[in-house]
């Protein structure tokens, strides 16, 4: 990616393009050293073959992620270009995740990843001052997230929700005020259905990411009666209301710019 800016590793800063940058010193990427993140993945998916031609359809699902970073490492001195590289290798170096943002001409994307490889840095020989070096991430969820918008909706009012990525984004939605209970209607007549009171010290999240209701940042479990969970497709708007079964209770949606690829 010739327009990255810079790559944010769990604190580690990586810079795009030494050109035009005050950065005196510190790690760049290499000619196409930026491989992975704007690619697609594969998909897998459990095929039974028929008696006839062909399989059974199955729904895909896909991969993780891998991506490879290289480039060059540089200060003033010897010992500044050593530090640099203790700085790399030490990235992440107990398996933890971290996030990973890019900043690029169009905007900032991030994602979680953690060590998938050895982290290589090799001072050259003859310039020890400059180092060449190889980082590899591997991301479990491919999907890469950007802005996240909110739509805020009072009960019984409807609200479109939209997205700006290129991947099915799955909404929050935060329910505030007071109520016995509520329902949510989302796209294609589906439901989501608490029945468990609202308080105004306890408003509820429901993430349609996983189908839980998170109540003071605990998940709460054996109060929905409907579970259908939808994702906003890209380029779509998405109608959703909230429908208290009493009370007074209002809402607000947050959805991020959700990405496969690009």
């Amino acid at each position: 990616m010739d327009d990255v800016l810079m790559i944010d590793v769990a604190g580690l800063r990586i810079y795009g393009r030494p050109d035009g940058i005050t950065v005196t010193r510190g790690l760049y990427l290499g000619p196409d050293g930026f491989k992975g993140w704007t690619s697609g993945v594969g998909t897998r998916r459990d095929q039974a073959a028929r008696q006839g031609h062909g399989s059974f359809r199955a729904p895909g699902r896909r991969e993780s992620r891998t991506v490879t970073l290289t480039g060059m490492g540089i200060a003033p001195t010897e010992q500044e270009t050593a530090a640099l590289g203790r700085k790399l290798t030490g990235i992440l170096a107990e398996g933890e995740y971290g996030r990973v943002t890019v900043e690029t001409a169009a905007g900032v994307q991030y994602a979680d990843g953690t060590l998938a490889g050895e982290v290589l840095f090799e001072h050259r020989g003859r310039t020890p001052r400059i180092a060449d070096w190889q980082l590899q991430l591997w991301f479990p969820d491919p999907r890469k997230y950007g802005e996240e918008r909110s739509f805020p909706s009072a009960g019984n009012e409807q609200t479109q929700i939209w997205h700006r990525g290129n991947f099915g984004a799955a909404p929050v939605h935060v329910i505030s005020g007071t109520g016995p209970g509520y329902t949510l209607n989302g796209p294609d007549g589906k439901r989501f259905t608490v029945r468990e009171p609202v308080s105004t010290d306890s408003p509820h999240l429901v993430d349609m990411a996983t189908g839980q209701v998170i109540i003071r940042g605990n998940a709460r479990y054996g109060i929905v009666a409907e579970a259908d969970v939808w994702t906003v497709a890209p380029g779509r708007t998405v109608p959703v209301r909230l429908v208290p079964a009493g009370g007074s209770l209002s809402m607000v949606t947050r959805v991020k710019d959700t990405y496969i690829g690009g």
